[in-house]
């Protein structure tokens, strides 16, 4: 399971929309910086297409993780306004969702049950992480915390969200596919 699913689970159909509408179809090569760990960011980011090495270090030369299609980014950053803590490169050709920071502040000023949805969703995408973090430290062995449950077991209510999840994906990749075939 990509972890945009559990972001994507706790959203409406009118959510998905919206972010597609306001955010940005962006393309990278093979070998192009996406982030640069310490350099503050101004969007949060959905991987529509390619892979993604997400790295650490000075030089950012420490790769600690790869993302599939369907990964969301930048969302740490987005909570605390902080730089991030990684460097984000395309292994691969990659195509992004970017959405601006500015934009998503301005729905959640309009929008309170988007706002709800929104952090719950970041929420529920966090303690996934976090868990596997856990589940790695605990058992000394290498984890992949974008991955396919790193937690062991999902939530039985989680579990009733998937199906819905992997909808709203394709919803969105649908949308994302369409904006980039008239723009």
């Amino acid at each position: 399971m990509r972890a945009v699913l559990y972001f994507l689970g706790c959203l409406s159909d009118l959510d998905i929309k919206w972010l597609v509408s306001s955010g940005r179809a962006l393309s990278f090569d093979e070998g192009e910086t996406l982030v640069v760990a310490g350099t503050p960011l101004t969007d949060v980011f959905f991987l529509m297409e390619g892979e993604l090495s997400v790295r650490v270090g000075t030089s950012g030369d420490q790769e600690v993780n790869r993302m599939k299609y369907g990964e969301f980014f930048g969302e740490i950053s987005f909570l605390d306004s902080r730089p991030p803590s990684t460097t984000v490169v395309a292994v691969t050709p990659v195509r992004v969702l970017a959405m601006d920071r500015h934009d998503i502040e301005g729905k959640l000023d309009r929008d309170a049950e988007f706002g709800a949805r929104f952090f719950r969703g970041i929420g529920v995408l966090l303690a996934n992480r976090i868990r596997g973090l856990i589940q790695h430290v605990d058992e000394s062995e290498e984890i992949d915390l974008y991955a396919d449950e790193v937690a062991g077991e999902l939530d039985p209510d989680l579990l009733d969200t998937i199906n819905l999840a992997g909808r709203r994906f394709d919803l969105m990749l649908d949308l994302f596919r369409d904006s980039l075939s008239r723009g």
